[in-house]
């Protein structure tokens, strides 16, 4: 269960489908994964406690035939303000370490593709079916930048839910407070089926207030999201299968023919000058390109470029670095090619951009973020499409 931003209602819809799932005889785990705002507990109205066993083994609270973790059992009245990387930590061990005898397990996680979410991915790779989406009206964007992040990193999703569509006053009268809706025709451009619409209801803040279970009034979309989980069968996760999988190891010899023959294409077929005065790059600093293994872990080499009087130039032994950009070697394929294939075959848009954006691409040095983003929008994305043809052999050689 995610979204694009907080204040969707999330947790609501996550609350509503695992009382469903439960209702209809399945054993259900949820864990509420927004460690910095939990609120998982109070709207299933869990009062059941988590226990350690003697093994030193989580066994989650469980009532109303539901197994629930949320961190708020641990750290009780105190704030919380960990790493997302430790929060990654947090859900491998109750996923890992927990005793959990479930059919189906719900996460409610934080918006947008999380430490968080990646690590939960990677324990349910072989049972993920996937993610239940919910947008708001205002926030098309946002919802489509989820779309995307879904589409880049093979993960898959279940449906959407488009909440808080309208209100209807007392009156009768309905009105669109956020907007008219447009997740039909944004659904139907990425291939992702809508579940359901939800209108603003004052039923959400009755249940809260009396303290009852809170579930949706609209039951059929409630439905609508359980029949989708229980069709569904586990899919392949693009990115947890592409770290896994074994990849040719990308030679020495093969990055420097690819580096060598960039060079002689951007100098010979590209107005370097011209570039620069279009996008105000001055030139003149020493960048570092660190190619790394496929999981980021290993140096395969390095290299260091320099743009100066309308050329690009290797730099053997540069006394100064100004900026390094750590990128690993089959992202770089795909930025240069402009897609990424998965194991399954199939392709989407891909750049140095998206390398960045997707950890597949690290920047580091003074002002190296600004750089970074002017230098990916500008001067890459103006060389590559004239790259691309020529390059392309030696880079599906990499591949």
């Amino acid at each position: 269960m995610t979204s694009g931003k907080g204040g969707t209602g999330k947790s609501v819809v996550a609350a509503s489908v695992i009382q469903e799932l439960a209702k209809r005889g399945r054993k259900v785990g949820a864990i509420d994964a927004d460690f910095s705002n939990p609120n998982l507990r109070r709207l299933l109205q869990i009062n059941a406690e988590l226990k350690i066993t003697q093994d030193k083994k989580l066994l989650p609270a469980s009532q109303n035939g539901v197994s629930f973790f949320t961190i708020e059992q641990v750290i009780r009245d105190k704030g919380v303000g960990m790493s997302a990387d430790e929060y990654a930590e947090i859900m491998r061990d109750v996923i890992e370490n927990g005793i959990w005898d479930v059919d189906y397990m719900v996460i409610d996680l934080p918006a947008i593709i999380s430490n968080e979410f990646r690590a939960v991915l990677a324990i349910f790779e072989d049972n993920y079916l996937g993610s239940l989406i919910i947008a708001q009206p205002a926030h098309l964007q946002t919802t489509e930048r989820v779309f995307k992040l879904h589409e880049l990193n093979g993960i898959p999703v279940l449906g959407v839910v488009e909440n808080m569509v309208s209100f209807t006053c007392e009156h009768g009268v309905t009105y669109e407070l956020f907007g008219s809706s447009g997740i039909d025709a944004l659904a139907s451009q990425y291939g992702v089926k809508v579940l359901g619409k939800i209108p603003l209801s004052m039923e959400i803040q009755r249940q809260i207030q009396d303290n009852v279970p809170v579930k949706i009034p609209q039951q059929d979309v409630v439905n609508a999201v359980v029949d989708e989980i229980l069709a569904s069968k586990p899919k392949t996760i693009g990115f947890v299968q592409e770290v896994k999988r074994k990849v040719k190891q990308v030679s020495r010899d093969t990055l420097f023919r690819a580096m060598k023959k960039s060079i002689e294409i951007i100098n010979s077929q590209i107005d370097i000058t011209a570039i620069q005065q279009k996008y105000h790059y001055p030139g003149g600093q020493n960048i570092g390109l660190v190619i790394m293994d496929e999981k980021g872990e290993n140096i395969i080499e390095r290299m260091n470029f320099r743009i100066e009087n309308g050329k690009l130039y290797w730099v053997k032994e540069p006394e100064k670095v100004d900026a390094w950009i750590y990128i690993k070697g089959i992202a770089l394929g795909w930025a240069l090619l402009g897609k990424k294939k998965f194991p399954d075959g199939h392709e989407v848009n891909y750049d140095i951009m998206d390398a960045w954006l997707n950890g597949d691409a690290t920047v580091y040095g003074s002002g190296s973020v600004t750089r970074a983003i002017d230098f990916f929008r500008t001067v890459w994305n103006e060389a590559t499409p004239r790259l691309s043809p020529s390059l392309e052999p030696i880079i599906r050689s990499m591949m």
